[in-house]
């Protein structure tokens, strides 16, 4: 069996898998893909969007969507228990965060990085307007899980720290302001970004993909 084959480069979707497989202790191989090669036919032929993170299994098969891969991730080495047992209420309210960090959040910096594409022609919405809707739907998305993750106890949002949140840790990477404008502001993702960030090898990780 070969090791997993990640494609990906920093500041993209390809971090939360890379955190996964490094907590979970998997050998992997990573290949950095950069934009333009993303979009030829060659890595278009493993994963058919033109986006990273796409992973290569052991087996051969490969997936994309990132949310997707941290799932299969969690059900194929249940022993690193970086999610609830599956079937169980825990699992569903795990699957229920993963859904929305990947459409409700991951979603609105789409519109927000990337307005243009988002602009209807004709009469729709210009891309400052997408992209200031798009920043209103972050906040309000952060806003949500800070207080989960504060009602919840943490550090994690279904506890202990797992997928979900080293997910959520991306995706705080990625606001305009800052990963540290956001802990100055919410309590509960403060929290978690110290768990996360205290995780040794996590921090050669986090340090590439902020830099």
């Amino acid at each position: 069996m070969r090791p997993y084959r990640l494609y990906g480069r920093p500041r993209t979707g390809s971090f939360a898998p890379e955190m996964l497989l490094s907590e979970m202790r998997q050998p992997y191989e990573l290949v950095p893909i950069s934009a333009e090669a993303a979009r030829s036919a060659t890595y278009r032929r493993l994963c058919p969007t033109g986006f990273v993170p796409a992973l290569t299994l052991p087996g051969g098969e490969t997936l994309f969507e990132s949310a997707a891969i941290c799932i299969h991730l969690t059900l194929a080495h249940p022993a690193a228990r970086l999610a609830p047992q599956p079937g169980s209420p825990a699992h569903a309210r795990f699957l229920q965060w993963m859904v929305y960090l990947a459409t409700g959040l991951y979603g609105a910096y789409r519109r927000v990085y990337h307005a243009e594409d988002h602009c209807a022609s004709g009469a729709g919405a210009t891309a400052e307007e997408v992209k200031a809707r798009g920043l209103a739907d972050v906040e309000a998305a952060l806003g949500l899980l800070s207080s989960a993750l504060e009602e919840g106890g943490g550090p994690g949002l279904l506890g202990p720290l797992g997928a979900a949140d080293l997910y959520l840790f991306m995706l705080m990477t990625w606001h305009p302001k800052g990963e540290a404008a956001l802990c100055g502001r919410y309590q509960g993702l403060a929290e978690l970004a110290d768990a996360v960030r205290a995780r040794p090898g996590l921090q050669a990780l986090i340090a590439e993909h902020t830099a």
